[in-house]
């Protein structure tokens, strides 16, 4: 199984590279904050360096209807339609 922890020479454990990353790129916590939002809510707006604006929509994620708990999940060729 795959650990986020590494361990050094001696056995010590670690930093995960991935924690590391993230605590010094701005860049790699808006791009695991868009990862997080498409799982989520299938929506994404991010503005990268305080300029670009980026949006984006899952049409299939964010056109489900749920219907006593039953999620009723409208397919993208009828959203084209």
């Amino acid at each position: 199984m795959f650990s986020n922890r590494l361990s050094d020479e001696e056995g010590d454990s670690v930093e995960s590279p991935f924690d590391l990353i993230l605590s010094r790129s701005e860049l790699a916590r808006q791009l695991k904050s868009v990862f997080q939002d498409l799982v989520t809510t299938g929506l994404v707006r991010l503005r990268v360096n305080k300029w670009l604006q980026i949006s984006f929509c899952l049409p299939q994620k964010v056109h489900q209807v749920h219907f006593h708990r039953k999620a009723f999940i409208i397919e993208p060729e009828a959203i084209d339609r």
